[in-house]
């Protein structure tokens, strides 16, 4: 990897108060060539977080750093440690990867921002489970009086699940603050069997479509189902999703097919190497007599599957392979005993996640004032902003996270 050796330039190191009396934490704020120095904490931290999210973990973060053209002047890693132990090392309880960027929703100011890279579809930061207060108040006791001069933070993609947000909500409280947007995404519990779940989501008339795509399919020659497996075919498989993807619209000028840029190869490809010999990495694939149609490529992080990308041969678009592809995909989520949901990672009001994807989780994106005066009026005014920028350009909402009447009408 980009990132070797370990650099002492550790910024700011606060003890801070916590809500369960003087437990000293200290937060340290560092460069992205410091993060190899806490690797391995920083994957023990993954394995016990309140919430699992792989696109943070050493495996994905390190690879983006490294291949997706993100200056990493422009990053920052907030960590929260314990006290240190016998041997003088302190437990890493909290990992905020954070951008400093120059501008948030169109004004130009400094802020901070939970870094999200164009692979990247959840921004909750790494947290010990059981510490959630008291590492959220050493985090927004660092942020209020930040050495970075940032006087916002954004946050991107987070999700409102009970176990991260009952406590994140409880330091939004009396904080100046603008929610961009809020939206549900598809997730997937798997509870019970594959096919009663099946049974439930698809209707007989749906289903009967199926199983008549299927035999217009053999028509072509055999239908198999492949999960990868072995490591020595991780290349292998790389390579076919990455030229799968690209061979359809993907490809073409307006699309935005992995293989169209050599930095998001090198990070895919090492990603995929890495994340798979963790077992993080899950690949499936739909062949016909022997020629792979359809692929489905998913991050794992403990016990839930997050849905990362899908391709397939568009020559072959009438007979939805995706969509059948994805119905395998369900049964393999049910039958992976180490598996007990998945996240689609997919946008809201998805035309394939939503109708097969039984539950919804909320993500939202908010905007908050570290509690001076000026990041208070520069919140204050940001809805403001955004009224006058609709009136100038109204095409600039994704149509997605427009007003569900308007869009239906569209």
């Amino acid at each position: 990897m980009a990132l070797m050796g370990y650099s002492r330039r550790l910024i700011a190191t606060t003890p801070v108060d916590t809500k369960a009396g003087k437990i000293g934490l200290t937060v340290r704020l560092v460069r992205a060539e410091d993060l190899a120095a806490y690797i391995a904490r920083w994957e023990k931290l993954a394995s016990s977080a309140t919430l699992p999210n792989p696109f943070f973990e050493p495996f994905m973060l390190l690879p983006a750093i490294a291949h997706l053209g993100t200056s990493s002047d422009k990053l920052r890693f907030v960590l929260v440690l314990g006290t240190e132990n016998a041997s003088g090392e302190a437990p890493l309880l909290g990992f905020f990867p954070l951008e400093i960027r120059r501008s948030c929703m169109h004004v130009p100011v400094r802020n901070l921002a939970l870094w999200q890279h164009r692979y990247c579809y959840l921004t909750v930061p790494l947290i010990e489970a059981g510490r959630e207060w008291q590492v959220l108040d050493a985090f927004w006791r660092w942020f209020e009086h930040n050495p970075l001069g940032c006087r916002l933070l954004d946050t991107n993609y987070l999700p409102l699940d009970a176990a991260f947000h009952d406590v994140w909500s409880d330091f939004a409280i009396g904080r100046a603050s603008f929610a961009v947007n809020e939206h549900p995404r598809a997730l997937l519990v798997a509870e019970g069997t594959a096919e009663d779940y099946l049974a439930r989501m698809i209707s007989h008339k749906h289903a009967h479509e199926h199983k008549r795509l299927i035999r217009r399919l053999q028509d072509y020659g055999e239908i198999q189902y492949q999960r990868l497996t072995k490591e020595e075919d991780v290349e292998a498989w790389i390579s076919d999703f990455l030229r799968l993807e690209a061979s359809g619209w993907k490809g073409t000028d307006a699309g935005d097919a992995i293989a169209k840029q050599a930095g998001n190869i090198e990070f895919v490809r090492e990603m995929t190497r890495v994340g798979f010999k963790a077992g993080k990495v899950m690949m499936l694939a739909m062949s016909v007599g022997g020629k792979r149609i359809a692929m489905k490529y998913n991050a794992v992080s403990r016990h839930t599957a997050f849905g990362y990308k899908i391709a397939f041969d568009e020559s072959f678009a009438k007979w939805s392979p995706g969509f059948l592809l994805e119905i395998q995909h369900i049964r393999e989520v049910f039958a992976d005993e180490n598996l007990r949901d998945m996240d689609s990672c997919a946008m809201p009001r998805h035309p394939m996640a939503d109708r097969i994807f039984d539950r919804r989780r909320m993500i939202r994106r908010t905007v908050f004032s570290n509690g001076s005066r000026f990041g208070d009026l520069l919140v204050s005014i940001m809805p403001m902003l955004r009224w006058g920028r609709s009136q100038v350009r109204p095409d600039a909402v994704m149509p997605y996270l427009q007003i569900s009447t308007k869009a239906r009408s569209a």
